[in-house]
């Protein structure tokens, strides 16, 4: 089985502040796109569309939080 390991590199500016919601939702962003790159193994299938859909929910309530 061929397995690849995945690094991603982002900065935040020291200066950079931000409310606790755009934080949650930076997270639960990088969250996803950290599951999504995660490796497919016939094992965690499942486990993995579960994790997706709740971090779905996650990203959804964070972005209703905005509007408000």
């Amino acid at each position: 089985m061929f397995y690849e390991n995945y690094t991603i590199h982002f900065s935040i500016p020291k200066d950079f502040l931000a409310p606790a919601e755009e934080l949650n939702l930076f997270h639960h962003i990088f969250q996803m796109i950290v599951l999504m790159l995660s490796i497919d193994d016939n094992k965690i299938v499942n486990q993995k569309k579960r994790a997706c859909e709740d971090l779905s929910k996650n990203i959804k309530q964070d972005v209703e939080s905005f509007m408000l």
